[in-house]
């Protein structure tokens, strides 16, 4: 069977003495290889299929234990810079360790803190809040969740409804936040809020247990790891001020692209797994004498599976390779997360169809991909909203890189 081992990224150029088109290569390295291979084998064994079904019902996701050998691989600081204590690496390097998240279906917050906290303390925050903050996400130490209801393409400040009341000093901070993932499990929530005296965007860091703050979990298809919360009367001093500049809006935008893009790394990495298992299982069910894939109808349901995540992995591939350019756009955003909403759905689709009843017990691991494509297709907006952002761009021919507004220095 095909081994993801090559992917593609290109981006051609108009030459009119020759016509030449110019294609970028991108081949894992020995050091993303190690990470794929290390991983795999990783959660293989510490969150099988059995434990990811139990984890989807536990508020925490996974257990402290986990969190600490993760950790210690170093997966919570993979892409915060050198100099607050992470890794340095690559986006590509994320997306390649997100697909095996992926893969075993891992859940808890990892993501909300090695991802979408991450990056908005990296391009979000003030520098002494990043230098305070990112060494100790990067040792595992934090644990965060974005308040802000993700489910929507981009960000727009419009869309912020916690209010900021000045106070003795202080700030009082009314609104809430609904969808927010993983809250319960969170040391430090991230809550942008609009500043009544001057409408200023500013994020403020919550304690979940703080007095006034209220989190109501909302039940999904994919479990119990959603949250409400409602912010009454809660108070934010100085410290707790963590970006308060005109570059805040820049930042947290920058922020919620990127994580849109790892999750698309996500998708394809559970993507893989449902096409491996419909595979392995049209080898080994027989019928009528003879295994299920030498027949020609589930050949083309496996194909067509193939040719879908290849797409799907290429265009993820590609915009994270544009991130570490620092030349994502909107645009290659939207096309990367219709292409692997799309993909990853059809995939599961038709790996049911080829396993038919067994893929619908639940405890087989096919329902636990069917919630999660039912989950990640939602999350930083789905195709319909994607398809909004493209055809804006088509109607004015504008799409400006993401970067521009992004907070000077913090991805160096």
């Amino acid at each position: 069977m095909w081994s993801p081992i090559v992917a593609c990224a290109c981006r051609a150029t108009h030459d009119r003495s020759s016509q030449r088109v110019d294609v970028m290569y991108l081949q894992l390295d020995e050091e993303q290889t190690l990470i794929r291979q290390s991983a795999r084998e990783f959660l293989a064994q510490a969150f099988p299929s059995e434990r990811a079904r139990a984890a989807r019902l536990d508020p925490r996701g996974i257990d402290d234990a986990l969190w600490r050998q993760m950790a210690d691989l170093g997966w919570m600081g993979l892409v915060v810079p050198e100099r607050y204590g992470g890794a340095g690496a690559s986006f590509l390097d994320l997306a390649v360790l997100l697909e095996e998240i992926g893969y075993a279906c891992l859940t808890g917050p990892f993501f909300s803190t090695a991802v979408t906290g991450a990056l908005s303390l990296l391009y979000a925050a003030d520098e002494p809040q990043r230098q305070l903050l990112l060494p100790l996400l990067a040792r595992g130490g934090l644990k965060l969740a974005l308040a802000l209801d993700i489910q929507r393409a981009g960000f727009d400040p419009s869309t912020v409804s916690v209010l900021a009341k000045d106070s003795a000093g202080a700030q009082r901070l009314y609104g809430a936040a609904l969808f927010v993932a993983d809250a319960a499990a969170a040391d430090i929530l991230l809550c942008p809020a609009i500043r009544e005296v001057d409408g200023a965007l500013t994020l403020y860091r919550v304690a979940p247990g703080a007095s006034g703050v209220t989190l109501s979990a909302m039940p999904t298809i994919g479990g119990a790891h959603h949250y409400a919360v409602e912010l009454t009367n809660v108070e934010a001093t100085a410290a707790d001020t963590l970006g308060q500049s005109t570059e805040t809006a820049g930042g947290l935008q920058r922020a919620i692209s990127e994580a849109a893009v790892a999750k698309c790394a996500e998708m394809v990495g559970g993507a893989q797994r449902v096409l491996d298992t419909a595979v392995a299982y049209a080898r080994e069910r027989e019928q009528f004498g003879r295994p299920i894939g030498s027949f020609q109808a589930i050949q083309h349901h496996c194909v067509n599976m193939l040719m879908d995540l290849e797409c799907a992995r290429w265009i993820s591939y590609k915009a994270a390779a544009a991130i570490d350019r620092g030349a994502l756009e909107p645009s290659l955003v939207a096309k990367a997360k219709v292409c692997c909403n799309e993909a990853y759905r059809r995939i599961v689709r038709l790996g049911h169809q080829v396993m038919g009843g067994i893929g619908y017990c639940e405890e087989h691991e096919m329902p636990l991909y069917f919630r999660h494509v039912r989950m990640a297709e939602t999350a930083f907006g789905d195709v319909d909203d994607h398809l909004e952002v493209l055809a804006a761009q088509l109607l004015d021919g504008k799409s400006p890189a993401i970067t521009e507004h992004a907070v000077k220095g913090a991805a160096s």
